[in-house]
């Protein structure tokens, strides 16, 4: 017997389905693009929240031993003043012929007039050059806008209220200014 041969077309597939061409639908190849880029933004996407995880647990990881570390720190250092300011008050007892209470409250004393006195000292330091600070802009913004200094009643001005020679409004009233132009 002879097989007769069946004529197939171009892309039909040998029980007769039909297959598409490697680019017969540019929209399904599109589609297709648009899948595996969204697997790979997914996949950049967890890859990145690991990493950022990652950073989030080191870094709460360090924050916690800093914590411990500046809590010895300060542990040592609370103990260290107080042996020193316990040798301090009985070394004092000692001079007070072993009257602990007076060396004690020597020592309290003389430690607070200390603290006193180093907080005073800074806070006046402190407002000295915040003082200059101020000073300095203020001239210098006198310097850029002398229209406004002398408006404004800033002295040195020779045409401001606050010049020598005009009424400094002393009494109550407001000086009158001059035409100086």
């Amino acid at each position: 017997m002879h097989r007769r041969r069946v004529r197939r077309r171009r892309w039909q597939h040998r029980d007769g389905r039909m297959i598409q061409p490697p680019h017969a639908d540019p929209w399904r190849e599109l589609i297709g693009y648009l899948q595996q880029l969204q697997q790979y933004v997914l996949l950049y996407l967890r890859v990145r929240e690991d990493a950022i995880k990652v950073t989030v647990r080191e870094t709460a990881w360090r924050v916690g031993l800093g914590l411990v570390a500046a809590i010895a720190g300060v542990v040592v250092i609370v103990v260290s003043v107080s042996y020193v300011f316990d040798g301090i008050s009985l070394g004092l007892a000692a001079a007070f012929g072993g009257r602990q209470w007076l060396a004690s409250l020597v020592t309290g004393g003389g430690t607070l007039l200390l603290l006193g006195l180093a907080a005073w000292a800074g806070h006046s330091l402190m407002s000295r050059a915040a003082h200059r600070r101020r000073v300095a802009e203020y001239e210098k913004h006198e310097d850029r806008n002398p229209r406004a200094a002398a408006r404004a009643g800033i002295p040195g001005r020779a045409d401001g209220p606050g010049a020598l020679g005009h009424d400094s409004g002393a009494n109550g009233h407001r000086p009158q200014r001059t035409q100086s132009r």
